[in-house]
């Protein structure tokens, strides 16, 4: 496992406040360098013969299925209650 990041999410003043400038500014810098960063995991996924990639729906993952040529299936579970 190699950890760094897939998604950029939401950046948060507070529990219940939301830096939105901060959040704007984060994921236009995420997304500058999404092509490299879809190249950079399809090969890693070639590299390890992943036959399927499971993700809880960062579009880097999928993204990166689709240009190594393997399936993927997204897990997503949205209870915030």
């Amino acid at each position: 496992m190699q950890p760094f990041e897939t998604d950029t999410g939401v950046a948060q003043i507070s529990s219940l406040t939301i830096d939105e400038m901060q959040t704007a500014t984060r994921a236009a810098d995420f997304h500058r360098t999404f092509e490299d960063r879809v190249a950079s995991e399809a090969r890693y996924l070639k590299e390890c013969e992943a036959r399927i990639v499971v993700a809880d729906i960062p579009p880097l993952a999928f993204a990166a299925a689709n240009a190594a040529g393997i399936p993927s299936v997204a897990v997503a579970n949205f209870t915030w209650d």
